[in-house]
């Protein structure tokens, strides 16, 4: 199935890139790479970015077909060209859960096939879910059956893709940005320069509350935390790791800082689309509390001791796979979120590190898992 002599020429992407999203960027640099070294592609094309660009990285160039805000130049010129590719991938990330997602999701792969012929499609590292109705996962489940491979980032997306299409075509492997010390490791920083004394934290604000913010006081709840962390000598970095406007973020940590019983021991880092940057900040923490997932997966990476607050299943989901149980991960709409819960959450993170699974999320067998799907012979019926 892959082009001749074992190389693609133009793979297609469907990502969320351009989006000021310090994760999204992180897993499509890895994905590049990783395309490159195994199959000689030279240039990526992007579907759709947004508008805040998407992070450069060497040897593969990008092209967007769509950028924010999409013109009618560019609807025209990209239906054009998506049947041109050779190769069409989908991820990664938490791509695959409203209904209207999906749905365009699937009108782009029907457009690449246009020609008739059976050219590769899959997804890579991917989570799934949540479905807010029973008509996403009917559509999600038609979309998957039309793929060749479904590689899910974390156990209960491989667990749930297999229930919606055939298990054959169904892998795991761990999430693309832990591949980010076999493809670029110039780049990782020292870990012998680890602030002991710094404490790394990420929040997430959405634009359009689901009411468990106001209902809960969770901005409060919030405060309560960074000042129990100043309040026993330690130093706060907030990330603003996502800074698209459909996110607040950024606002929430600048009250944060303001409201905070010693501002001046509170610091902000916010993404600028540097990745290595943002991977150079987390490292000098000597542990991470976080709301954002890929907070989570760089301090593992980096051997930071972290905990979660989850507003999304994918928090808990990584935090099992990496500890083993749920105990390092509090949902954030739980009555048992509170600041003397996190202060025996952070004590029983860092007298107990993670247990690393590293068959799982061994950078060679995530590569190898990768590349395997994409060499597949035979769509899997």
């Amino acid at each position: 199935m892959p082009f001749k002599n074992n190389q693609y020429r133009t793979p297609l992407i469907s990502a969320w890139i351009g989006k000021g999203n310090y994760g999204d960027e992180l897993m499509a640099l890895n994905l590049r790479a990783l395309l490159h070294e195994s199959f000689g592609v030279q240039q990526v094309d992007y579907f759709q970015s947004g508008s805040f660009g998407v992070t450069p990285g060497p040897q593969v160039s990008v092209r967007c077909l769509r950028s924010s805000p999409v013109s009618f130049y560019q609807k025209l010129t990209s239906y054009y060209a998506v049947p041109n590719h050779d190769l069409l991938l989908y991820g990664g990330g938490s791509i695959f859960h409203s209904e209207s997602s999906i749905e365009w999701k699937h009108r782009l792969l029907q457009r690449y096939r246009t020609s008739g012929k059976r050219k590769p499609a899959g997804a890579i590292g991917v989570s799934t879910g949540p479905f807010p109705t029973e008509a996403a996962y009917a559509r999600c489940a038609a979309f998957f059956d039309e793929l060749d491979f479904i590689v899910c980032r974390d156990a209960e997306s491989a667990k749930t893709a297999a229930t919606m299409t055939s298990p054959n075509k169904v892998s795991l492997c761990g999430d693309p940005a832990l591949l980010t010390p076999l493809f670029f490791k110039d780049k990782m920083p020292d870990p012998t320069k680890r602030d002991p004394e710094l404490v790394g934290v990420s929040f997430v604000r959405l634009k359009n509350d689901s009411g468990v913010f106001q209902a809960r006081n969770l901005a409060d709840v919030f405060l309560q935390i960074i000042n129990e962390l100043l309040q026993s000598k330690k130093r706060v970095r907030l990330f603003t790791l996502y800074t698209s406007e459909d996110m607040r973020d950024g606002e929430l940590n600048l009250w944060l800082k303001s409201n905070a019983v010693d501002p001046g021991r509170v610091e902000i880092h916010t993404f600028n689309g540097d990745v290595f940057h943002a991977l150079k900040k987390i490292n000098d923490c000597s542990l991470m509390i976080s709301m954002r997932l890929h907070a989570l997966i760089t301090a593992y990476m980096l051997n930071i001791p972290c905990l979660s607050i989850a507003y999304n299943p994918k928090n808990h989901n990584f935090m099992r796979m990496i500890s083993g149980a749920d105990v390092l991960s509090l949902d954030w709409n739980s009555p048992d979120l509170s600041v003397k819960a996190i202060h025996a959450l952070r004590n029983q993170c860092i007298a107990t590190r993670n247990t690393i699974q590293p068959t799982l999320f061994n950078t060679n067998n995530i590569k190898n898992v990768i590349t395997n799907a994409l060499t597949i012979q035979q769509p899997v019926k």
